[in-house]
C-alpha cells in the first residue's frame, strides 16, 4: 500500500488503502495499481478516492494519482504491500457494483459520512439527488495547496506545501444549518462544488466548503 507524505520533512503520511490487492508495475518500479475503491486514510479519517481504481505514481520529490480507467492487469506487476486484516471488507469490484454504487450516491454519501466529526454539531451535508450520477460529474484527489489555488477550487486558506483532499462534484446537495435544510440545486455552467479536507489535520482536520456565486447567492 503506498504512503504519501504530508508535507516535505513531515513524519506524518497518507495511507492509500484498497479493496483490492496492490500490485507493484513490473516494467516500471515506481508506479503501483490497484482495481478497488480507494482510500486515502490518516489516523481516524478515511477519504474515498476513486471506485474505479488508481495507479499512484512516486518519486522522490512529487507524486501523482491517476484514478480514472486502469487499463494494467495483475500479471503486468506483483502483489505488493501487507495482506489485510481477516476483519478489513476486500473484495473484487465488477461493473454491476459500481452501477449500483452509482445509482445510489454512495461515493457522496461516503463522504459527507466520512467528514462528518470534523464539522460542528450544528453543521452536516446530505445527497439529494435523486437522478443516477455519472462518474465525470464527480471526482476526488489528493493535490497540494498550490495546486489547488491554480485550479477551480481556489480561494480557501491553505498552507501551499501541505496536501489536501479534495472532492468535486456536480450534483445537487443539501446543508443542514442548525436544523434548517437549504438544499444547493446543480451549478450553472459546468461548475462543480467543492470540499476540501484538511486530511493532515495541520488545523484540526478543517473542511472548506468552495462555491459558485450562485450558489452563495441561495444562502445568502
Amino acid at each position: 500500500m503506498p504512503f504519501i507524505r504530508c508535507t516535505k520533512g513531515s513524519t506524518d503520511f497518507i495511507l492509500l488503502s484498497s479493496t483490492s490487492p496492490w500490485y507493484k508495475l513490473l516494467s516500471n518500479q515506481s508506479i503501483v495499481f490497484t482495481h478497488g475503491i480507494v482510500f486515502a486514510e490518516l489516523n481516524d479519517l478515511a477519504l474515498p478516492i476513486s471506485m474505479t481504481g488508481a495507479e499512484v505514481v512516486t518519486t522522490t520529490a512529487n507524486f501523482e494519482i491517476r484514478t480514472d480507467s486502469v487499463k494494467l492487469f495483475p500479471s503486468d506487476g506483483t502483489a505488493t504491500g501487507e495482506d489485510k486484516l481477516l476483519d478489513c471488507y476486500s473484495f473484487n469490484l465488477t461493473t454491476r457494483d459500481i452501477h449500483d454504487f452509482l445509482a445510489e450516491n454512495s461515493f457522496t454519501a461516503s463522504f459527507f459520512n466520512h467528514i462528518e466529526h470534523l464539522l460542528p454539531d450544528w453543521l452536516s451535508f446530505h445527497p439529494t439527488g435523486a437522478s443516477m450520477i455519472s462518474i465525470d460529474e464527480m471526482s476526488a484527489s489528493l493535490q497540494r495547496g498550490s495546486e489547488i489555488q491554480d485550479g477551480a477550487c481556489q480561494g480557501a486558506p491553505l498552507n501551499k506545501d501541505q496536501i489536501y483532499s479534495v472532492f468535486t462534484f456536480g450534483t445537487e446537495f443539501s446543508l443542514s444549518i442548525y436544523g434548517q435544510e437549504a438544499k444547493l440545486p446543480i451549478p450553472l455552467n459546468d461548475k462543480r462544488f467543492c470540499i476540501i479536507v484538511d486530511l493532515c489535520q495541520a488545523c484540526g482536520g478543517t473542511v472548506f466548503l468552495v462555491l459558485s456565486d450562485e450558489s452563495r447567492d441561495l444562502l445568502g
